[in-house]
């Protein structure tokens, strides 16, 4: 049985300033390594090769055992290198920005 705790009162921290009115610029590096190494539990099946062009947010890997489980590109580019370990093991995906990120 779950227990719900409604709050009476709260705690107000005075912070002095306002907010700042501009976005900051975001840096985008050349080079973008994916590594399935960094997922728990997860065993990729890679969906692009050497050359292919990937938008940010197309899938680069697939879970073996659950499919719709995916990890996509964090950044629009060509994908350069695929890097493997002993007995063929998915080590890192590399992508080279072209710096559109559509």
């Amino acid at each position: 049985m779950s227990n719900i705790i409604d709050l009476k009162k709260g705690l107000n921290i005075p912070i002095g300033g306002a907010a700042a009115l501009e976005a900051k610029k975001t840096i985008v590096p050349d080079v973008v390594a994916i590594k399935p190494t960094d997922f728990k539990g997860f065993s990729p099946r890679l969906l692009v090769k050497e050359g292919d062009k990937v938008l940010a947010g197309s899938p680069v890997l697939a879970d073996k055992q659950h499919p719709d489980i995916l990890v996509t590109s964090p950044v629009s580019g060509t994908v350069s290198e695929v890097v493997r370990g002993e007995k063929r093991k998915l080590l890192a995906v590399l992508v080279k920005a072209d710096g559109s990120n559509e």
